[in-house]
């Protein structure tokens, strides 16, 4: 007997690895969103100009925040009922 795992038990880790990583994102975007914004306005720069760092931050945010959602959605709709 072989200790590889079958198809749908692979299928099943990815499956729960895509769900943390769901959740770490929903974790992480406000923190990169409020550091972001926060930062760029104490240094006087408008948070969506790419003058500072903090710019960067903020659109990690919001870029990490579509993300969670697109992936929460398409893991969502995999499930069968």
């Amino acid at each position: 007997m072989s200790s590889e795992p079958t198809d749908a038990a692979d299928a099943g880790g990815h499956r729960a690895r895509l769900g943390q990583l769901s959740q770490v994102l929903e974790l992480v975007a406000p923190a990169l969103l409020v550091v972001g914004f926060a930062g760029a306005l104490a240094e006087g720069v408008a948070p969506v100009r790419l003058d500072s760092p903090f710019s960067y931050l903020f659109y990690a945010g919001i870029a990490s925040a579509f993300v969670a959602v697109y992936l929460a959605i398409f893991l969502h709709e995999d499930v069968e009922e």
